[in-house]
């Protein structure tokens, strides 16, 4: 990607995520500590989804791990979705 992300997608759980990277064709970039993903934006702009587990220290933790070593730029969004409340498959 030649431009810098412009929209940052958090999200808790990868139930959660799923919908999101499959809608906007996000790609893998790391899986560990955190799952990043990265992609285009509709009409342009670069778009990172990162997942952090649970709770705030997860997601503070996540987010500092992000800023820290990807240099990913300012963004001029950033999204917190928490959709699925529960990530056992079992539960429909």
């Amino acid at each position: 990607m030649s431009r810098k992300p412009e929209i940052l997608i958090h999200t808790a759980l990868f139930s959660e995520a799923k919908p999101i990277i499959a809608h906007l064709a996000l790609r893998q970039y790391e899986t560990r500590p955190y799952k990043i993903f990265r992609g285009t934006a509709p009409g342009g702009g670069g778009i990172v989804l990162i997942v952090s587990g649970v709770g705030s220290d997860n997601c503070r933790s996540a987010l500092e791990q992000l800023f820290t070593n990807h240099n990913s730029g300012k963004f001029k969004m950033a999204l917190n979705i928490g959709t699925a409340g529960c990530n056992n498959p079992d539960i429909p």
